[in-house]
């Protein structure tokens, strides 16, 4: 039988400049197990370079592929994209995944928020109950697939062996399926995890793949394959640095002692008797005094410097140890990893004899705690994971709450990516606006054992479509952050903008705060808000307790009016994760340098990779994430060949060399890019010249 090709699995009539070319280089990079880093703008295609590129070793080698997305929204473009494919080729199939506590149907038990070991181990006991949970109860005593044809026995599970047969053969997503099964009464993630062996293309986000725990026990077991017959697939791979740096961090807050505190109450008297109980308790009792200490010596603190409102400071973790140690009869950290250890049957008792349906307890604080502190014990005790960890204590004031909490941050992503891009048999990266050293380098990609190759896609947009201003004379430079001149200069350009034409307008800031600060009472007529509704737009907001898809929809509706204004924030879910093509956005606002507080974790980064890339700690730690997140959001409103928009900076440090000679290269063009002096009216000019030309 002859061997698959890219043309059987390319979906459209016609190639996109440039298309063919580089699927042929993918193609042969994924035939030698290489790793392959594509760079290309919005408007090339590259969800459609990828897959078809690789999709005939699926089914040449019988290999797997895992395609890793940030956001579902990104999944969902996967999953169209694979139905176009699915039509010219019917053996395609392929699932895109949610993570268990987005399939988890208990209402009772989500609604509790719990992390994915607590809901792990409660779906677990659960399970084991006689009438623990309905939903599950299809899959008892589920005889074992034919190797064969993997069907369920229809005469054993009528149901489920018809819904397996039915999607076993398209490609679906998760949505589909959560949906059927409440219908049913059946549990989405046990389905799911049947299912995954029968597909051959996994759409999931980087936390399946990049958090060892789930790779290991819930990914690999029911794809049923090895990281070594499947391939990788990371989509926007400019995020995948940071996130695992996120996902694998440990923290221990106020919260987790209030709550075990309560339960080593409640629980001491059958317990005491166990030797490991009373020296845990003192460790314990240790613990919550530094946290009290903690919160006395910043409150002083914060009187005497009121502009304060958070600090993190580092520790030197041997030292806070013998601290915590001294007066408990604990002798040294072996010793105290061994009573955590031991601690740990009380703290799964405790957790089991909490009635999860009549007393809504989910969480597991106790184990929260035993395992951060391992977790601390074993990074102080290891002096390589010492050097590449970070542990420090921060500290939160608000006018209506105390934040307090102890944390371990990982300072080096190469940890946790290099050895799964060794594991995997090849892999793509793609990304419009990655800055290859320093991607190649944080991932480990330049000094793998595996051979890498890069190729960078020039734009498609026409040059005449795309206006891009830097506004000097405005900042959010830390130093000008309390100077009202400069916060009215920003709005009064905004403003200029807003006059030129109707329309939708995005506006990402710095931060919540900065954006907080435009629209204070202070600046009268000249606030944000204030300006915005004075030129007749409908304002709309980003949240932490809003509907975003809702919001995003009210948003873009008001496209074919006079327009609103969207206020969010650089790295945000909008400003990174969103399309907002044609008509839902005209023009793209970028207020400010969106540089990471520089604490005490920043500095101890940019300190680490100095070390380790030859002095170039600022601009990988510091310097580069700033850029990426500008160059995301101004992305927004060109996402097709012919949108037309206008991406306006507003901050003088754009047309700083380093910045500047960093922005994506569709906007750092001499055809596109103008420099805007501070001058009233200026930037209103030039809009309406752009506007009134194209």
């Amino acid at each position: 039988m002859k061997d698959l090709d890219f043309t059987d699995f390319f979906p459209y009539q016609t190639y996109r400049k440039g298309q063919k070319t580089i699927i042929e280089k993918i193609k042969k990079s994924c035939s030698q197990g290489d790793n392959f880093i594509l760079i290309a703008p919005n408007g090339t295609g590259k969800s459609i370079i990828g897959l078809s590129s690789v999709l005939p070793f699926l089914y040449n080698k019988n290999f797997k592929l895992i395609y890793l997305c940030r956001t579902y929204q990104q999944n969902d473009r996967i999953i169209n994209e694979l139905q176009k494919i699915n039509k010219i080729r019917p053996e395609v199939n392929g699932i895109s995944l949610r993570g268990r506590k987005n399939m988890c149907i208990q209402s009772e038990i989500i609604k509790e928020k719990p992390n994915l070991e607590e809901l792990t181990k409660l779906c677990a006991s659960l399970r084991k109950e006689e009438n623990g949970c309905k939903y599950y109860e299809p899959f008892k005593n589920l005889e074992e697939f034919n190797e064969e044809d993997k069907n369920i026995p229809a005469h054993d599970k009528p149901l489920l062996s018809e819904l397996f047969l039915e999607f076993k053969k398209k490609v679906v997503d998760i949505n589909e399926i959560i949906e059927i099964c409440k219908k049913n009464e059946i549990c989405p993630y046990y389905f799911v995890k049947k299912l995954l062996g029968f597909m051959k293309i996994i759409i999931c986000n980087y936390l399946w793949v990049f958090n060892p725990f789930i790779l290991s026990n819930v990914l690999l077991p029911d794809v049923e394959k090895d990281l070594s017959e499947c391939i990788l697939i990371v989509d926007e791979c400019h995020n995948l640095t940071d996130t695992v740096l996120e996902v694998n961090e440990k923290r221990l807050s106020e919260r987790v002692l209030i709550h075990s505190d309560v339960l080593i109450k409640q629980y001491r008297k059958g317990y005491i008797n166990k030797d490991y109980f009373r020296p845990f308790e003192r460790f314990f009792k240790t613990v919550e005094k530094y946290f009290k200490n903690q919160e006395s010596e910043f409150n002083n603190f914060t009187i005497k410097n009121k502009k304060v409102t958070e600090f993190l400071y580092p520790l030197i973790p041997s030292q806070l140890l013998n601290e915590l140690l001294m007066g408990t009869n604990i002798s040294d950290t072996l010793q105290l990893n061994n009573i955590l250890e031991s601690a740990q049957e009380f703290a799964f008792s405790v957790h089991t004899s909490e009635q999860v349906f009549k007393k809504k307890v989910v969480r597991n604080w106790l184990l929260t705690f035993i395992e951060f502190w391992k977790n601390f014990i074993r990074i102080t005790l290891d002096n390589s994971l010492s050097k590449t960890h970070f542990i420090g204590h921060f500290l939160e004031k608000t006018k209506n709450a105390f934040e307090s909490r102890l944390e371990i941050k990982p300072l080096d992503p190469q940890e946790f990516i290099q050895p799964i891009l060794n594991l995997t048999y090849c892999t793509l990266h793609m990304s419009g606006t990655l800055i290859p050293e320093v991607y190649l380098s944080l991932t480990g990609i330049s000094n793998s054992s595996k051979k890498f190759h890069l190729e960078k896609i020039e734009s498609p947009f026409r040059k005449e479509n795309i206006k891009a201003c830097i506004v000097l004379g405005v900042t959010s430079a830390y130093h000008q952050r309390e100077n009202l001149e400069n916060f009215r200069k920003i709005n009064q350009k905004i403003n200029e903008m807003l006059k030129v034409k109707n329309g939708n307008v995005g506006i990402f800031c710095v931060s919540y705060d900065f954006l907080h600060k435009l629209n204070s009472k202070i600046l009268k007529q000249d606030r944000l808000e204030e300006i915005i509704r004075r030129n007749g737009r409908e304002i709309f907001r980003e949240g932490r307790n809003i509907d975003n898809a809702k919001m995003i929809k009210g948003f873009k509706a008001k496209s074919g009016n006079k327009g609103a204004v969207l206020l969010g924030v650089l790295g945000g879910r909008n400003s990174e994760g969103e399309d907002f093509p044609g008509k839902d956005m005209e023009h793209v606002i970028i207020i400010g340098l969106p540089f990471a507080p520089m604490n005490a974790y920043i500095r101890r980064k940019i300190s680490y990779f100095n070390q380790k890339f030859e002095s170039k700690g600022k601009f990988f730690g510091y310097i580069e994430p700033a850029i990426r997140k500008a160059n995301q959001a101004a992305g927004r409103p060109i996402r097709r060949l012919e949108d037309k928009g206008a991406i306006i900076f507003l901050d003088y440090r754009y047309n700083d060399y380093d910045i500047k000679q960093h922005l994506s290269d569709w906007i750092n063009n001499e055809d596109v890019l103008k420099i805007i002096g501070d001058n009233p009216g200026e930037l209103g000019r030039n809009l309406e010249l752009f506007w009134n030309t194209i």
